[in-house]
């Protein structure tokens, strides 16, 4: 079996010595002594781009997923100076939460991430959905062996993983397409409203029981490390990516109370939604989410005013001008978002969403130097 040792890849002593003050500078700000921190988005799309490896052969081969996380990480060292590094390597699952948690097919490509097969080709078939068994499930034991085998095969460093599903509304459109989705809701309310249901009862069934596949009940998303200031929190992480296309009315009847009866669970939600949702942000902010990931489309300004008494914002600048535009173009913009939300809100700047294959490592630098220099 190959075995890689994080020693090989960077200085270990070096490498905690970024950790120890990460993890202090996040609990000065989880705590309200500081009002900033600053990192990058580098998800898998930006490493594989950066390290030139096919997307089939890093989610399919564990030593090339491991190989190019570890390289990630030693490159983050030498050129950013940061406030998140990877804290372990992770078996990264994209984002086929659903079709692991359904037993769904998996297709993988060489030049995009890989996508999941729905569960629904009907609506008809809502009728008689049923939750798959979780006893002797194949994909959470194919997880299980995986994540076993790259313990194994890893030295010097952590390995983890999760499984996170994502909120009812885009779980729904996961099983059943986007588009079919909306169509659903507006030519056959009931219909929605059943499956909606179905996936926030799912929801918590799966998190009660995928622990037992040495899955951790708390979600490590692909975005940022583990916060150790949050540790003994019933914590949910959760992606809303469907809901920015829909009106406010829709997303009144639709989504706001199936997000409510998730979210009542936990003490502390962080929300992720892509996109522009302007619209959307008095609503949104009726959740009181503690953390929420605001999409680059959206004003930074109004999310800012909207959410900014209660929960804490990640983003602040967008993907394409981050990718596009000069280092001096991207500082400017830091020092936008800062100021609309000084005194306001707390702030993590980062690009939102993730960082694109192929922004210059001058405009990340540029970004993390506005925020250093502002605070």
């Amino acid at each position: 079996m190959i075995q890689l040792n994080a020693a090989d890849y960077f200085d270990l002593d070096k490498y905690h010595a970024r950790l120890a003050r990460n993890r202090q500078a996040w609990q000065e700000f989880m705590e309200g002594r500081r009002e900033v921190l600053v990192f990058m988005n580098l998800c898998a799309p930006a490493l594989c781009s950066l390290f030139d490896v096919s997307f089939a052969d890093y989610y399919t081969d564990l030593a090339t997923m491991i190989d190019t996380q570890l390289r990630g990480i030693a490159w983050r060292l030498e050129n950013l100076d940061e406030d998140e590094l990877p804290q372990a390597v992770f078996l990264d699952q994209a984002t086929l939460h659903e079709a692991i948690a359904f037993n769904l097919p998996v297709y993988y490509q060489e030049n995009s991430p890989p996508w999941g097969a729905r569960l629904i080709h009907n609506p008809a078939e809502i009728d008689r959905l049923a939750p798959p068994s979780l006893v002797n499930h194949r994909a959470l034991t194919e997880t299980a062996r995986r994540l076993a085998k790259m313990h194994a095969m890893v030295t010097g460093i952590p390995v983890l993983t999760s499984v996170h599903l994502h909120a009812p509304f885009t779980m729904a459109a996961q099983l059943l397409g986007a588009q079919e989705l909306y169509v659903l809701c507006l030519k056959d309310p009931p219909r929605a409203h059943k499956l909606l249901q179905f996936c926030v009862d799912f929801f918590h069934h799966f998190e009660r029981v995928k622990w037992q596949y040495g899955i951790p009940p708390e979600p490590l998303d692909e975005f940022v490390c583990w916060r150790e200031s949050q540790r003994g929190l019933t914590r949910l992480w959760v992606s809303d990516d469907s809901a920015p296309a829909v009106s406010p009315r829709f997303y009144e009847e639709f989504i706001l109370p199936y997000n409510r009866a998730l979210f009542a669970d936990y003490e502390y939600v962080q929300l992720h939604m892509d996109g522009k949702w302007d619209h959307l942000l008095p609503l949104v902010a009726q959740l009181k989410p503690g953390f929420v990931e605001v999409g680059g489309e959206t004003d930074w300004a109004a999310a800012v005013k909207h959410l900014g008494r209660h929960a804490i914002l990640q983003g602040g600048i967008g993907g394409l001008q981050a990718l596009e535009g000069s280092p001096v173009s991207c500082a400017e913009t830091v020092r936008q978002a800062l100021e609309a939300a000084a005194g306001r809100a707390r702030v993590i700047i980062t690009v939102a969403q993730e960082t694109l294959p192929g922004m210059p490592v001058e405009n990340m630098k540029a970004i993390i130097q506005a925020v250093r220099d502002w605070a």
